[in-house]
């Protein structure tokens, strides 16, 4: 396993602490099925010995063993996978494994290894980083763990792969990268199937994006990928605009659609900092759709400093009215056949609608350092979006807001823990799971108290029914350890001592306490 101790690694040390997450509403026993349908994954997972029901392993291509783990929560709180590596160091990885896509119940994740970690193939390997590429599986009883070819000589940014789930649900899906060609609107479409279990690259071409384009070069960073509808992928540039790509069709092309030019308030910040910050964008029912949020004191100084209104996507809000208000989000949406964006709905976050709930939280009043990881679309409600907040960049919980944008109505809160400074990144996944997704209770280490007695005749009195739980995350709560423990049956005692890491539960029943002790 990871030792702490080891110099010279990448690898943040939160990284090796996993929080502990509530049990899934959903399911009324960890041990049985029944997680959410779709979770937000976190993409750079945790490097910890800790297993459960989707735990499944394989080797790598040094003949290395490594096991994968999901843990989940219902959203908007972020799940997260934890990889097991025994018998490798810390310094051999480049950074924390990460997920380069996911759909239905597939997850294709991505180690990457320091340079002298991996077998020197050929002289282009000297000096270069080296991948290994696992797909994961839940649709089967037992989940697996397979390794795929490498993509070698190329390498792709993890950002830069989109996935692709088979329809069927047979449990095939393809991988796509788009990278420009030296000639004019020319690129490369590099795609892995798993059916062939091979990658393949053809030349594609890209529709001028727009009548009057005589660039030779479309300037595009991808942030992400999207599946649009059907084999249609787009590779998605926040600041800039969308590609489009059918990559089941015989003979694809490439179309950009640009997105609508940025609020007045964050033209400061375009393409001068991650726009991940301030959009988002999703596809659903044949209509892309993008979010931009920015503060309303940005919106004010622009105004200021403008002799109009430089930005029509304010609404009917003045400057004077703004001092309510921390926030202003404004919805765009265009068919995925056409290139003209309508604007939907503009809405409006007061600052009083998410203190009171920070302020509970032993946060300060004036909240001058809350921190904004950006706004994330929902799920499961098309009007809804979620506000990712930190009351502080070094607090170890985050904050979901979910906001209704044609109310501007606070829809609910959620708390999850993120202690790693990757929170800025947002690199949240949409996850659809199976059914067969089953967790346990491999989070808590749950030992026999003294006062259990061994008298059969006093089995099951209360009193005797007492197990002391030991290693727990320092930030967990009594709410989220009740939640866990009610799988073995209600505990009517319960005394937490976050400091020493530490819980006395005690059952109505001996027998529930041995339940529990078992597991």
């Amino acid at each position: 396993m990871f030792s702490l101790s080891d110099e010279g690694s990448f690898i943040l040390p939160s990284s090796f602490n996993p929080p502990i997450l509530p049990a899934p509403k959903s399911s009324s026993s960890l041990r049985l099925t029944g997680s959410p349908a779709r979770v937000f994954l976190d993409s750079a997972a945790y490097i910890a010995d800790r297993k459960n029901g989707t735990f499944a392993e394989t080797t790598t291509r040094t003949g290395q063993a490594v096991g994968v783990s999901f843990w989940i929560a219902d959203p908007p709180a972020v799940s997260h996978m934890c990889i097991h590596c025994p018998g490798m160091k810390v310094t051999d990885l480049m950074e924390e494994p990460i997920v380069v896509g996911a759909g239905k119940d597939i997850a294709v994740i991505r180690i990457a290894y320091t340079y002298g970690a991996r077998p020197i193939e050929s002289m282009k390997d000297l000096g270069v980083t080296d991948f290994d590429y696992l797909v994961y599986r839940a649709h089967t009883e037992k989940p697996s763990l397979e390794l795929l070819p490498n993509p070698k000589p190329l390498f792709f940014n993890p950002r830069e792969i989109g996935f692709l789930a088979s329809a069927d649900g047979g449990g095939d899906f393809m991988m796509a990268v788009i990278r420009p060609e030296t000639g004019q609107l020319e690129y490369a479409l590099h795609i892995f199937s798993s059916k062939t279990n091979s990658w393949t690259t053809r030349l594609v071409l890209l529709e001028p994006p727009s009548p009057r384009y005589e660039h030779e070069y479309l300037v595009h960073e991808t942030d992400f990928v999207i599946s649009v509808e059907g084999g249609t992928l787009g590779w998605v540039d926040l600041w800039r605009g969308i590609m489009l790509c059918n990559v089941l069709d015989s003979n694809p092309v490439l179309r950009y659609i640009h997105f609508p030019e940025p609020m007045a308030g964050n033209m400061i910040m375009y393409l001068q900092t991650c726009a991940r910050a301030f959009r988002d964008v999703t596809c659903s029912n044949g209509f892309i759709r993008l979010i931009e949020i920015a503060e309303t004191r940005m919106m004010v100084d622009a105004a200021k400093g403008s002799n109009g209104p430089r930005d029509r996507t304010i609404g009917t809000h003045t400057t004077e009215s703004y001092n309510s208000d921390r926030w202003v989000a404004v919805t765009w949406k265009t068919a995925t056949s056409s290139n003209r964006w309508t604007k939907d709905c503009t809405a409006y976050v007061s600052e009083r609608a998410i203190s009171p709930v920070l302020m509970d939280n032993n946060h300060e009043s004036e909240l001058e350092n809350l921190v904004l990881a950006g706004p994330v679309w929902s799920m499961h409600e098309e009007d809804n979006f979620h506000l990712m907040i930190k009351a502080d960049m070094k607090d170890k919980i985050a904050w979901a807001f979910t906001i209704n944008v044609r109310k501007s109505t606070l829809e609910g809160v959620t708390s999850f823990p993120e202690g790693r400074n990757l929170f800025l990144k947002l690199e949240y996944h949409p996850f659809i799971l199976s059914k067969y997704l089953n967790m346990t209770l491999g989070n808590h280490k749950v030992a026999a108290s003294s006062q259990i007695q061994e008298r059969e005749d006093s089995r099951n009195k209360p009193s005797n029914a007492m197990v002391l739980v030991k290693g727990l995350d320092p930030y967990v709560t009594e709410n989220q350890l009740k939640d866990i423990l009610s799988m073995f049956g209600e505990p009517f005692y319960l005394k937490l001592d976050a400091k020493e890491r530490y819980a006395l539960v005690q059952f109505a029943r001996r027998s529930c306490a041995e339940e529990a002790i078992r597991l």
